[in-house]
């Protein structure tokens, strides 16, 4: 009898092993469309050397893709990104109109150092396949 037990517990323990699996599978969302975003950050990120106009072209895949986001991921990225391209054109061209008193090269710069830290933060949350 004392085998009973114990073979009554092993099959609930393997049971229970499943149960506690299931849970944690979402399958409620899609699986994130991690190949477009990287293609957003990569538009981005070619666009430091291109002079913008690369990113221009990204600012406009974000537009597209938001508005077809299938998933929290995806629409976070897009909105990062969007919101990185008004920002960095706003103070980009502060820093041109107050170029010529020479505060606006100090503005330039921090503009430049601060648009390329969100496109490598938002390269990095998506290769983690994390909302932004």
């Amino acid at each position: 009898m004392s085998q009973d037990p114990t073979s009554e517990h092993e099959p609930q323990e393997t049971a229970s092993t499943p149960s506690e699996a299931t849970p944690s599978n979402n399958t409620s969302q899609p699986e994130p469309d991690k190949s477009s975003v990287f293609i957003l950050w990569a538009l981005y990120g070619v666009g430091v050397i291109s002079g913008g106009f690369v990113t221009l072209c990204g600012v406009i895949f974000a537009y597209i893709k938001k508005g077809s986001a299938r998933n929290a991921f995806e629409e976070s990225h897009c909105r990062y990104a969007i919101r990185t391209f008004w920002y960095s054109l706003l103070w980009t061209v502060i820093g041109l109109a107050l170029s010529f008193i020479g505060v606006g090269v100090f503005i330039l710069v921090i503009a430049a150092i601060w648009y390329i830290y969100r496109v490598i933060k938002g390269l990095i949350r998506a290769s983690e396949g994390a909302e932004i």
